[in-house]
């Protein structure tokens, strides 16, 4: 049982909001759960499970590693500071230094090369790190 809050309308409202806001709900909740998979190539982050497979293979990543992926997979190239992914995937109030974002996205590059796929998380010299295939250029 949810008993939880999704929304929340101060008195007086307007019935086209409150049907405005129901109908935003449930389109977000249906669209979470017709995009349960992010695949880029053979990588698949399975949001129903929380596994990453490259090529099929499970890759082992720590909690922090996978919303660090997940985060930037669904915000493919788009770039984000080190602040930005501080707020966005450890959360706001968290007491973590900018340097951990390198630490992770290090870690989570070098877990990526098993199969070849640690040039997907780009460095944005100067800004931060964005998601994104490589563009090969000949």
């Amino acid at each position: 049982m949810n008993l939880g809050a999704d929304d929340y309308i101060t008195k007086p409202f307007s019935l086209r909001e409150v049907v405005a806001r129901v109908s935003v709900l449930l389109r977000s909740h249906s669209h979470e759960d017709n995009h349960l998979a992010l695949c880029c190539g053979d990588l698949v982050l399975d949001a129903a499970t929380n596994r990453v497979t490259i090529r099929g293979k499970l890759m082992n990543l720590r909690g922090v590693e996978y919303r660090l992926l997940e985060f930037l997979m669904t915000h493919t190239g788009r770039t984000f500071n080190r602040t930005q992914l501080l707020s966005r995937v450890w959360g706001g109030d968290t007491e973590v230094d900018e340097r951990t974002v390198d630490v992770n996205v290090q870690r989570l590059r070098k877990i990526l090369s098993e199969r070849g796929y640690e040039a997907y998380i780009q460095t944005v010299r100067g800004f931060g790190y964005r998601f994104a295939p490589p563009t090969h250029t000949e």
